[in-house]
């Protein structure tokens, strides 16, 4: 559960502007643990097993289906070589504590926050094409959407007055 002083530190990260709104919306679901996971909907006895969609390993949970899955171990790393961060963080709480605490410009942080929802979104995604298409996504497909949505989303809403040497960092991206 999150606490209000938790939820105040997260805001900036969650709410961010250079994020799209629905992948703000999951990620907010993500960080109050209110996404119905396979693992919550077994203990309600409304699906038959908790086992993850992707993988069918271990319980679908929060962290499993972000951090843990085979899938998305691949993308989150894949996701950190394209941005150049360093953080062991292996949660979305946790991730976003260290966006919101990194000595980082302001505009690196919004992307970094952006790219997380980003990520989020279609990690939530790629389950829910297993569960309804039957379909699982190759990590080079799920990194390039991810990737393609942060770019056109970050240029959509670039600040007027942005360093120069972010605006460097973002064009090489």
């Amino acid at each position: 559960m999150v606490t209000a002083k938790q939820s105040v530190t997260w805001y900036r990260e969650v709410w961010n502007r250079m994020a799209l709104p629905k992948h703000r919306f999951i990620l907010w679901l993500v960080v109050l643990d209110r996404m119905q996971m396979k693992e919550r909907l077994f203990r309600f006895h409304i699906v038959a097993d908790d086992n993850c969609l992707l993988c069918g390993t271990k319980k679908e949970n929060r962290e499993h289906l972000f951090f843990e899955c085979h899938l998305s171990c691949q993308v989150l790393e894949l996701i950190r070589d394209w941005l150049g961060w360093h953080t062991a963080a292996r949660t979305i709480p946790k991730l976003l504590r260290w966006i919101a605490k990194a000595r980082l410009t302001r505009f690196r942080k919004k992307v970094f926050s952006a790219t997380v929802a980003a990520m989020v979104y279609h990690l939530w995604w790629c389950r829910n094409e297993a569960l309804w298409n039957h379909k699982v996504y190759k990590v080079s497909i799920v990194v390039e959407r991810i990737q393609n949505n942060v770019k056109n989303r970050v240029r959509s809403y670039m600040p007027n007055k942005i360093q120069q040497i972010d605006q460097d960092w973002f064009d090489q991206l």
